[in-house]
């Protein structure tokens, strides 16, 4: 019975770790995340700064953004999970 649940479980663990890892840009460097997120950006407006930082241990990407209405939005997205964290200021 373990087994099976050990054969059901291997299969799930790996697909996260990928998809973590193909977000992340994975060997190729943390850029490539970056750029997926200023490109998903670009829809809600004009991207004026991107930069990646290290908070708390993990990393974030930071977005300025210029809206269409003419403000300036601040946005924190997770690198790993790709998850928008709440804006620190606007």
């Amino acid at each position: 019975m373990i087994a099976k649940w050990g054969l059901l479980l291997v299969p799930l663990l790996w697909a996260g770790a990928a998809s973590a890892e193909s977000w992340r840009g994975g060997e190729r460097g943390a850029s490539e995340g970056l750029d997926r997120v200023v490109e998903q950006m670009r829809s809600e407006g004009r991207v004026l700064a991107a930069e990646e930082q290290q908070q708390h241990g993990r990393t974030i990407y930071r977005i300025r953004l210029l809206t269409p209405e003419g403000r300036v939005r601040h946005y924190q997205v997770d690198a790993a999970s790709g998850e928008r964290l709440p804006r620190d200021r606007e």
